[in-house]
């Protein structure tokens, strides 16, 4: 078991981003900025922002999402272990990836999970997206992280 303030283990993503240029043109790293969802949709941008999430000891956010993003395209006779898998690595207060949801939707979470669907976790799925895009967003676009990025695809141009 590695420690995740240290490093991602299997679970999650195999490797934190390259920052080699894949390819990717200054408009599509631009378009990071037009809005969240944009930077989510791109595999390279998720990575990035996962790598940013990382050194901001708040990856398991992302790593909630996207397994409630799992659940939801799961098949029927796997709803219910994926749903105890989310609470066993998110939900319980000794979890290792626990996600902070306020008491509120926690308990509305726990309820819905009562009656497993693939839609049991949207509630908390929404509270987290929400934390993501208004919180961590806005610090990754002020973020070295990205500057650098953008400022070496710019200076390899030249």
């Amino acid at each position: 078991m590695t420690n995740p303030w240290i490093a991602i283990d299997e679970y999650f993503y195999e490797d934190l981003i390259d920052l080699e240029d894949k390819g990717h043109t200054k408009l599509e790293l631009e378009s990071w900025r037009l809005g969240f969802r944009e930077l989510l949709s791109d595999p390279y941008g998720k990575q990035l922002f996962a790598t940013f999430l990382n050194q901001e000891y708040s990856l398991e956010n992302l790593h909630f999402w996207d397994a409630c993003d799992d659940l939801k395209r799961s098949p029927q006779s796997k709803i219910q272990d994926k749903i105890e898998k989310i609470k066993r690595d998110h939900l319980q207060s000794s979890s290792k990836y626990e996600v902070n949801l306020d008491r509120l939707v926690l308990q509305q979470t726990l309820e819905e999970m009562k009656t497993p669907s693939r839609y049991c976790m949207d509630k908390a799925q929404q509270h987290i997206y929400t934390l993501m895009k208004t919180d961590c967003y806005p610090r990754f676009l002020k973020s070295d992280l990205y500057k650098s990025l953008l400022a070496e695809f710019i200076d390899k141009r030249r």
